[in-house]
This record gives structure tokens, sequence and C-alpha cells, in this order.
């Protein structure tokens, strides 16, 4: 189990998870019938792990923090598979996850839908941060390198951005998306308390 959480629940092969582990794929059979055992044992896991989610923050935005900064350290590698067990007979207790945060965001005079979709962008924020996403990224950075090695010169504003994306490269852009729905969130509350 703890292979596949380290190789990731969207990217993991039972060949893959034996070779990890020092060990022959009929060796690996010998323990889990296959694929759909191992991604219910790690499911499992992740559940009980996110159950015990707990944040001392007393405000929505505090937590919301925590709670994202939880979901990127503990689910990103599984975001795919993760997202489509959403559905799956233990989705009520998944959601429950949430009731905090969502609690805090009608404290702060969110409504109900507005909260529930907050919350919901914060997690896909964070389950998308570090996983493929960064790559994808990554890649279109040097495919637009390629354009202005041939010219690109009608495009100033993108040579910036791409000089400095170059210059700086990412390993998460979960600082940056986090901190543009926090502060969507603030600046929806504060028209709201604008008379």
């Amino acid at each position: 189990m703890g292979a596949a959480l380290e190789l990731g629940l969207d990217s993991f092969t039972m060949q893959g998870i034996a070779a990890h582990l020092g060990v022959t794929t009929p060796a690996l059979y010998s323990h889990v019938a296959g694929r759909d055992e191992v991604v219910a044992l790690v499911n499992a896991e992740l559940l009980r792990h996110m159950l015990a989610f707990t944040s001392d923050a007393e405000d929505w935005r505090g937590w919301l923090t925590d709670f994202a900064h939880e979901v990127s350290d503990t689910l990103t590698a599984s975001a795919g598979t993760l997202l489509v067990e959403l559905e799956g007979p233990a989705s009520s207790i998944r959601v429950g996850i949430g009731e905090r945060g969502n609690q805090l965001l009608l404290d702060a005079g969110l409504t109900p839908r507005e909260a529930g979709q907050g919350l919901w962008l914060v997690f896909r924020a964070a389950i998308t941060a570090r996983s493929s996403r960064v790559a994808d990224l990554d890649r279109f950075v040097d495919r637009t390198g390629s354009l202005f090695a041939a010219g690109g010169d009608d495009l100033p504003a993108t040579r910036a951005v791409h000089a400095a994306m170059v210059a700086d490269p990412i390993d998460t852009t979960l600082p940056f998306d986090l901190e543009l729905v926090l502060d969507g969130i603030d600046a929806r509350l504060a028209r709201r308390s604008t008379p």
C-alpha cells in the first residue's frame, strides 16, 4: 500500500509496485488480487488519513489554507483516481471532511452554494497543485521557447512571462492558486458587507 501511495494511484502498475518493493510480480499477487484491490486499500488509508485532519484555525481563511496543504500533501499523486472515487459508496464520509470549512464560510457570510463551491475550488486547486499539471506547464514553457527562438517579437508580454517562468521554475502551483481563491472569497465577502 505504501508503494502504491508513493508511486501514486494515477500512475502505479503492479509491476512498478513489485519493483519498488524489490519483489517479483507473482510474489506481489500472492498478497493482493490485483490493481482494484490495491486501489481500494489505498483509498481506505487515504480516507482514514483525511478523516484525521484537524486545524486549529478559527477563521475560514486559516482553515482552508490548512485543508489545502493537507490535501496537496496527502492526495496529489492520486488525484485522478480519487476524483472518480468521490462518487463511490463512502462519498458522504469524504464530503463530511469539509464540514468545518463549510461552516466557517457560511458564518463569514457566503451563501450555502458559494461555501460549497469555494471549498470545492480549494480542493481542486490543492489536489492538482503538484500533479502532472505542473509538468504540463513546464512543457508549455518549453514549447513557447521555440516560438521566441524563431522571432516572436510581436509578443512582448508573452516573452516576459516565458522568461520569468524559465528563470524561476515552479514545483507547485498551490501558493499562487490558493492565494487567488482565498482573495476571491475575501473580495466576495467585502462586496457583501459594503452597503
